[in-house]
């Protein structure tokens, strides 16, 4: 984790599903709302992410919302770009905003 006046940065690693929300969960979860008012969860070193993992990140997503706390993640192209792709094709309302690279996250305002 990284954290600026701006922004908290949190790098997850390895794989996103069952076996690995909690441990998401467990580290972002207090997070929300103790700091920076934006979080950017950088996802470009995940292997794999399924369903469950894209709804853990939805979920976090919605959660810092409601704690004033704007959530971005970073997810270049691979595997769980392909995942979020394919879940939330093109639409304006999309449950996960997500940025190709960490500059586009940090110049999102």
């Amino acid at each position: 984790m990284l954290s600026t006046d701006d922004a908290l940065l949190v790098h997850v690693t390895g794989e996103l599903d069952l076996a690995t929300i909690g441990l998401l969960d467990q580290a972002l979860l207090p997070l929300l709302g103790r700091g920076p008012r934006r979080m950017i969860v950088d996802a470009s070193r995940l292997r794999f992410c399924d369903l469950r993992g894209y709804r853990a990140l939805t979920a976090i997503q919605t959660i810092g919302a409601a704690s004033g706390v704007e959530v971005s993640t970073v997810c270049p192209a691979g595997q769980v770009r392909r995942l979020i792709d394919f879940l939330q094709p093109g639409s304006s309302r999309s449950p996960l905003r997500v940025h190709t690279t960490l500059e586009q996250a940090l110049a999102h305002n």
